[in-house]
């Protein structure tokens, strides 16, 4: 019963729902007033080859918070150029992460560069499905994946979004766009990058102004195409993760993955933030490992250093996100760690960080922080967790929520102040955090959520006090339909819905 629960709990949905007024168990703060959006990828079309968690057309799921108290839900595909071209012809015709494998997988990529080639596709239009996050910037929703550009959503005052159409940015970047671009909280600049894994330049660097307009976009050097998921921003730099998960795409004739973790030192590249070449990166030498996801960075001038802090795990085999995939038991998963780089000198130190006396290390993904303190120093931050399980696959069934302090310089304390644990039989996934209006210290706020009970088949909506990690949530709202896993997501005030701008 309980693996038939978790198959459920991991199957995708493509009903399209709306549903207004839900009931709510407990008291929703009055502050929040707007609509959480949380992206996942669920396919239209059944894929020939094998699943990887990564594939699939992206939906998002919307609850509403509206100021007089009602809830709705709305779930919706992006209505990308990719998914119109498939439904036109009822079927896959765009390479799915878990085809990438062997000679079929080749043949695949070879055809659909075919047919771009002869016009049947659109390189123009994008090949991107939209399905990895969600960021708001110049009155806009965007839905993001690494290998396109964004997606503009117009969001309707009762919850509804509908799709506007793709963000070129007039053609000035010259690059796919990440999932995972940064705000600055205090220029309103977004910060992106966009990595090619077939031909140069394999990384390219853009700074976004606060109105939406290209202020600059670079090619940061890289000499190996890599899959660098996310990077991270300071006040003054740009972090880059030049970690060793490298593109080989011959090790498919052997039935391997495109994807190879190899052994080499993991570097990270510092940048000043308006640089206007790849002059002036700056590389730093780490252990061989991986990080999907970043928690912060920042600099600390006392000893002038960066520091960086992520989810790291000391190797990664992206095949083993396929189902039925084999795997290396302990191998791939993430911890807590700290990356420190002396700007003066060029020292650089790591560690796994150690956060309680109990349970040692922090196992866990999906980092994240109180908005308002990216790139700038910060004090706690968030991490979905799980137990380590017995065959040591990392199956990101996330069992609740954790709150880590960091206190202090070179050598800091961090250690863990709270854990909320959603109870038996059920997992949710990222705990968004959102500032309280208002609020006084930097965790002053709410943590937000969808948590699947798999006891009753129930999808739920979290909302949970980030300040004093109480075990009762502040409200839960019982959803009307099962809500997949999923990656990431975003709270968008009411003023943000308001000042939203056409396309």
């Amino acid at each position: 019963m309980r693996e038939d629960m978790r198959k459920l709990s991991r199957e995708k949905t493509k009903t399209q729902f709306v549903a207004y007024t839900l009931y709510v168990q407990g008291n929703i703060p009055t502050d929040l007033v707007g609509e959480f959006f949380r992206n996942g990828a669920n396919p239209v079309f059944v894929p020939r080859g094998g699943h990887h968690w990564f594939d699939g057309d992206g939906m998002i799921h919307g609850v509403r918070l509206q100021a007089d108290g009602n809830v709705n839900y709305v779930n919706r595909y992006v209505d990308t150029y990719r998914l119109a071209m498939e439904r036109a012809v009822g079927g896959s015709l765009f390479p799915r992460i878990g085809e990438m494998k062997g000679w079929t997988g080749l043949a695949k990529l070879i055809f659909n560069g075919i047919k771009g080639s002869l016009g049947l596709l659109s390189a123009s239009r994008g090949s991107g499905s939209a399905n990895t996050a969600v960021q708001f910037h110049n009155g806009k929703l965007l839905a993001l994946v690494e290998n396109d550009e964004p997606y503009a959503l117009k969001i309707i005052n009762d919850g509804y979004f509908e799709t506007m159409g793709r963000l070129t940015f007039g053609g000035k970047i010259g690059s796919t766009f990440s999932a995972h671009p940064k705000i600055d909280p205090e220029t309103g600049e977004m910060l992106t990058f966009g990595y090619s894994v077939n031909k140069k330049p394999f990384c390219v660097y853009t700074v976004i102004s606060e109105d939406g307009k290209v202020k600059s976009s670079i090619d940061i050097g890289l000499k190996t195409p890599v899959m660098m998921h996310d990077f991270a921003i300071t006040k003054n730099y740009s972090l880059f993760l030049d970690f060793p998960l490298e593109f080989h795409p011959k090790d498919m004739v052997q039935k391997g993955f495109p994807f190879k973790f190899v052994d080499r030192p993991c570097r990270i590249g510092v940048i000043p933030r308006h640089a206007s070449s790849a002059a002036d990166m700056r590389w730093f030498e780490f252990a061989p490992g991986y990080t999907f996801h970043t928690l912060n960075a920042w600099e600390e001038p006392e000893t002038n250093s960066i520091v960086l802090y992520g989810c790291h795990s000391n190797r990664v085999f992206l095949d083993s996100f396929m189902d039925n995939a084999e795997y290396l038991p302990g191998e791939g998963l993430p911890f807590l760690h700290e990356f420190r780089m002396n700007l003066e000198t060029g020292e650089t130190s790591e560690r796994r960080l150690v956060v309680d006396e109990e349970n040692g290390h922090l196992f866990g993904e999906f980092p994240t922080i109180n908005p308002q303190r990216q790139g700038l120093p910060t004090r706690y931050g968030y991490v979905a967790t799980a137990t380590i399980p017995e065959s040591g696959r990392f199956t990101a069934e996330f069992e609740g929520v954790a709150k880590v302090e960091i206190t202090g310089g070179e050598g800091a304390d961090v250690r863990k102040v709270g854990e909320i644990t959603y109870g038996p039989g059920k997992f949710g996934g990222e705990a968004v955090f959102v500032p309280k209006v208002g609020g006084e210290s930097e965790d002053d706020g709410y943590l937000l959520t969808f948590v699947f009970d798999e006891n009753t088949e129930q999808s739920q909506f979290w909302i949970m006090d980030a300040k004093n990690m109480s075990p009762d949530p502040l409200a839960i709202i019982d959803l009307p339909q099962r809500v997949p896993y999923g990656f990431h997501g975003i709270w968008v005030s009411q003023d943000q819905i308001d000042s939203q701008e056409p396309l």
